[in-house]
């Protein structure tokens, strides 16, 4: 579960973490490879190598990350559900689906 989100911080499970993450499965992994404001499918390979129902993609604080057309496809060729949006949101949703019990995946950009 995400208790909390600020810029720059996440804590999940009551456990600070510093920077953007991916949750995969439950647990909490630093997500360092990004560079500027975009998303690679580079980015996500371990997020759908799980098999999730469904990723998220927090676009920011402010939404400004910006997701490739490449990125969406992966996710899509896959048969996996895609939602995205201002980093706050996801955090929402994501606490949401999980209490449903969903496989849901995420990538959360603390800053942007």
């Amino acid at each position: 579960m995400i208790n909390e989100f600020k810029y720059g911080f996440f804590k999940v499970d009551k456990k600070d973490h510093y920077g953007d993450i991916k949750l995969i499965d439950g647990g909490v992994k630093q997500w360092s490879t990004r560079e500027g404001f975009k998303i690679s499918v580079e980015d996500i390979k371990d997020i759908l190598k799980t098999k999730p129902e469904m990723v998220l993609i927090g676009t920011g604080a402010s939404g400004l990350l910006k997701i490739s057309e490449g990125v969406e496809m992966e996710i899509r060729g896959r048969k996996v559900r895609l939602q995205k949006g201002k980093t706050m949101d996801m955090c929402e949703l994501y606490n949401k689906l999980e209490k449903e019990g969903k496989k849901v995946n995420a990538l959360l950009c603390a800053t942007c």
